[in-house]
């Protein structure tokens, strides 16, 4: 696979205190450290960038884990890399379930163990039409780049308190 160029979202919650520390970079991946995914468990060696293709999925995607989440920055970045991995949306369907955790982080964690690429690419569980990327960020192959950040106000609509 060539060379890939992508324009990616990820979001972020503005209220945690460690968004708001001097240096925060939203692209180093610091997340899978603390908290296990859809797609990885908790690993303190490891640093994963999980992005989508659209804006609003990466929206949807911090709503359906954040409970009241009253404001949100979304990052659009352009990522650089030498092709991309990916989890076909058959293999995939019958573990994007609330069950189906278990299967799917074991699908991220060989990814990431065994990959030959940086990224894979993902169905969303909460719109599988769509797709989500996992990217490692501290490989050398790839090139992660702000291009914005826009600080947004969520709807009270969409907040699930």
């Amino acid at each position: 696979m060539a060379t890939i160029e992508l324009e990616l979202w990820r979001g972020y919650d503005p209220s945690l205190p460690h968004t708001r520390t001097p240096g925060f970079n939203p692209l180093a991946g610091e997340g899978v450290r603390f908290a296990p995914g859809r797609w990885h468990t908790r690993r303190q060696d490891r640093y994963l960038v999980y992005a989508s293709e659209h804006p609003a999925l990466a929206l949807c995607e911090l709503l359906a884990h954040n409970d009241g989440l009253e404001a949100v920055v979304l990052v659009g970045f352009r990522l650089r890399a030498p092709g991309f991995d990916e989890v076909p949306r058959a293999r995939a369907t019958p573990f994007l379930g609330p069950d189906g955790y278990a299967e799917t982080q074991r699908i991220g964690d060989t990814w990431y163990a065994e990959g030959e690429h940086p990224v894979l690419r993902v169905p969303s569980a909460l719109l599988p039409l769509a797709n989500n990327f996992l990217i490692k960020p501290r490989d050398p192959r790839v090139s992660l780049r702000v291009v914005r950040e826009e600080r947004l106000e969520v709807d009270e609509r969409l907040r699930c308190a």
